[in-house]
């Protein structure tokens, strides 16, 4: 199912953060000319903040720096995919306008779709927020299935979709590595 099929242009969603109330947008990435020479810089802060690094980068690079060059290609592949509806990407950025987390939508097909995010550790309270307005939004454009993959030791992550009903269902590997598959009809 194409992207064009699931989203009008422009997806732009408002969520509070717990406990604050703080208002932080969700902003669907179409363009790479969406992000600023700022927002790159914050992506590679984000991105090498030693928790996100070591669960998701840490391994690809060889314990070197989230580069620049990898936030880049992340912009420009994230952008393209949007298109094709391969890769659905979505910014969250804070009361200022700055980028905080991310969370996108993979391997859209027919009625279902995995899901998955990160965000900053200076902005926890967002998430779950997020991931049940992301649940709201394609349950409206007709998925019926989500599912994350999470590893055991992401405690924060797995509470985050335990609390939105989503139910750990299995095990699987993904790059020699076990991996905990939550899942929830919408």
């Amino acid at each position: 199912m194409a992207s064009r099929q699931l989203f009008p242009k422009g997806v732009y969603l408002e969520v509070p953060r717990f406990p604050s109330g703080e208002i932080y947008t969700i902003e669907s990435l179409e363009s790479p000319q969406q992000i600023s020479s700022a927002d790159y810089k914050k992506i590679i802060k984000i991105c090498n903040e030693p928790l996100l690094y070591k669960s998701l980068f840490e391994k690809k690079f060889r314990g070197k720096s989230y580069p620049p060059k990898a936030a880049h290609d992340f912009i420009r592949v994230a952008a393209n995919s949007w298109h094709d509806g391969t890769w659905l990407v979505f910014f969250i950025r804070d009361p200022q306008k700055e980028i905080a987390a991310a969370i996108d939508l993979k391997a859209v097909e027919d009625d279902q779709a995995e899901i998955g995010y990160w965000a900053s550790e200076k902005h926890s309270g967002i998430m779950t927020n997020t991931v049940n307005a992301i649940c709201n939004l394609v349950k409206k454009a007709g998925l019926e299935y989500l599912y994350a993959l999470v590893r055991p030791e992401n405690k924060k992550s797995a509470n985050i979709l335990l609390r939105l009903h989503f139910i750990k269902t299995a095990k699987r590997r993904v790059d020699g590595k076990i991996h905990h598959v939550f899942a929830r009809n919408l």
